[in-house]
């Protein structure tokens, strides 16, 4: 079945709750509404016509104001594939159901959004971090999210980047003085001691 023919099924059921449908070469996808996302995934799952056995990833998109969970289904009995998309409330509640109950594979991958994008999945029978170190603070992947300076000792890439542009300009200092003082050619070499020369 293609993306469309899906779309009218769960539009017979779940009407006004299918929020938007597109059907690309590149990204087909339908979007629902939050609230009917676990009832939808149950049918698309148990119906003979769709059988979505395989739930073979989910992830979440930033998109500053808001999150789009990204889930994206197989059916090896039918073979054909589906992607849903489910947008949060907001930034601040960056909510949406838990499929887990429905796919046991999504345990693992809303706990991975949960852990780098810090999208909060409702149901979930055990959300917790699974890459990073539970006292660790943030989601790392979110756009607003900046990179510790250091974790328990550990430099931080911010830091790393720093001290690395610290040596870069004074080499650059160097070479001109090498030179006789002579004038940088290269602009991006000026702007990196003079910024440098600014955090001193």
């Amino acid at each position: 079945m293609t993306t469309a023919e899906i779309a009218a099924l769960l539009k017979e059921r779940f009407q006004d709750k299918v929020l938007e449908v597109v059907e690309t070469p590149l990204h087909a996808h339908v979007r629902l509404a939050p609230e009917v996302l676990v009832k939808a995934s149950e049918f698309l799952r148990d119906d003979d016509r769709t059988a979505f056995e395989q739930l073979h990833d989910l992830t979440a998109v930033d998109w500053i104001e808001n999150f789009d969970v990204v889930i994206h289904l197989y059916s090896i009995q039918r073979k054909h594939s589906l992607c849903l998309k489910v947008r949060t409330p907001s930034r601040d509640d960056a909510t949406c159901p838990s499929v887990t109950p429905v796919w046991p594979a999504a345990d693992w991958h809303e706990r991975e959004t949960w852990d780098l994008m810090g999208v909060k999945f409702v149901g979930h029978p055990h959300l917790r971090r699974i890459l990073l170190p539970e006292d660790w603070q943030g989601h790392p992947l979110r756009k607003d999210e900046g990179n510790p300076l250091e974790y328990h000792g550990i430099p931080g890439i911010a830091a790393i980047r720093g001290a690395e542009e610290n040596l870069r300009a004074d080499e650059l200092v160097k070479k001109s003085q090498r030179a006789g003082g002579a004038p940088r050619a290269n602009p991006e070499a000026g702007e990196i001691v003079e910024r440098v020369r600014g955090k001193a």
